[in-house]
């Protein structure tokens, strides 16, 4: 050691501090503590690291508006779901030959050249009704935000009721290919600017009225290529489209002119989206009840039964359900009861026009 560090560390060791004792210093010493503090904080970054998505689906679960994550997948993640027990047919995992091409930001659903036929009726669960019985199509929205609600509808429904996921879940291509080869019809969530804008984010993808038409185009591109082997979309019940698709034209013809359905969870429906689907012979209807629309489990056990007997009086019925808990309790005894009430439950594709 040099001289000069010999009388550095000398001066540093008489260092006193008033009304203190002195105490030697240790440059070894202090350097041991340090790495001890070093090492303790990386111990910290990884144990918060691998909390994340535990500490992420906490947190979604309690939300009233939950916040969407768009990113764009590399890489599928391999998806685990305890399927309910049942004995199904797998539907053809998807995309099937010709019902596709490649754009931008993924594969997208088109019409087959070879003959025509339609992503909705191509991707749609075969379904036989049983004569005499009204059908209710039972449909669960906002699917795949929440890995431990997705986890619960997968374990908890038959594979009659059909699922639709979010755009913006991170596994959606995995959780839709699972969802068909569990015999489940998929569709998938459209997000479009709602009259609660602002209070509730549709999120950074949605199609939005003060958006130019080449944003709210790519947006669209950028939806319908999250997934494959979805049947058509769910088009929000408070969209502000409904009286005026002006700025939503381009998304409409989309939809239409890549042969998919479309079904509005508000009963009042679109009248320019409903006729401009008619004059292209294009599946499109409304639902009739949004199940769990008040989470009470009172209040859904009243809306089940108004669903009934809208079915028995026209015949079908469409209705909707989130993930949560206590709604899927609910549609749990509700499904057990229906033997002899006259109903029976069918896939989304059986009941739209």
């Amino acid at each position: 050691m040099s001289d000069a560090a010999v009388q550095n560390e000398d001066e540093l060791s008489s260092i006193k501090v008033p009304g203190y004792a002195s105490v030697p210093f240790s440059l070894p010493a202090f350097l041991q503590g340090l790495a001890g503090v070093v090492f303790l904080f990386i111990v910290f970054a990884v144990w918060a690291f691998l909390r994340t998505d535990e500490a992420y689906e906490h947190h979604q679960d309690k939300l009233a508006s939950k916040t969407v994550i768009v990113e764009k997948p590399v890489e599928i993640a391999a998806v685990e779901v305890e399927m309910i027990e049942e004995d199904v047919e797998s539907l053809p995992a998807a995309p099937m030959d010709g019902l596709y091409e490649d754009g931008e930001f993924g594969m997208l659903p088109v019409l087959r050249d070879s003959d025509g036929l339609k992503p909705f009726d191509a991707y749609k669960k075969p379904f036989e009704p049983v004569q005499g019985r009204a059908m209710i199509a039972l449909v669960v929205v906002d699917l795949g935000l929440s890995e431990k609600s997705t986890q619960n509808v997968f374990r908890s429904l038959p594979s009659v009721v059909s699922f639709s996921f979010s755009p913006y879940a991170r596994k959606a291509e995995a959780l839709g290919q699972l969802a068909r080869a569990s015999g489940h019809e998929i569709w998938m969530d459209l997000p479009l600017e709602t009259e609660t804008f602002g209070e509730s984010d549709p999120g950074s993808r949605a199609i939005l009225r003060n958006a130019s038409l080449e944003q709210n185009a790519a947006h669209t591109l950028w939806l319908l290529s999250r997934l494959q082997g979805y049947s058509g979309v769910i088009l929000p019940e408070n969209h502000i489209f409904r009286s005026d698709i002006t700025d939503i034209k381009v998304v409409v013809d989309e939809l239409i002119g890549r042969g998919l359905g479309i079904v509005e969870m508000n009963e009042l429906g679109s009248p320019e989206i409903s006729a401009r689907a008619y004059q292209d012979e294009s599946p499109y209807d409304v639902g009739d009840f949004i199940m769990d629309y008040e989470l009470n489990s009172r209040r859904i056990a009243q809306n089940f039964k108004a669903l009934e007997l809208r079915a028995l009086k026209n015949g079908k019925a469409i209705g909707f359900i989130h993930p949560h808990p206590l709604s899927l309790q609910v549609t749990k005894r509700w499904i057990d009861s229906l033997e002899d009430k006259g109903v029976q439950l069918a896939p989304l594709s059986a009941v739209v026009k």
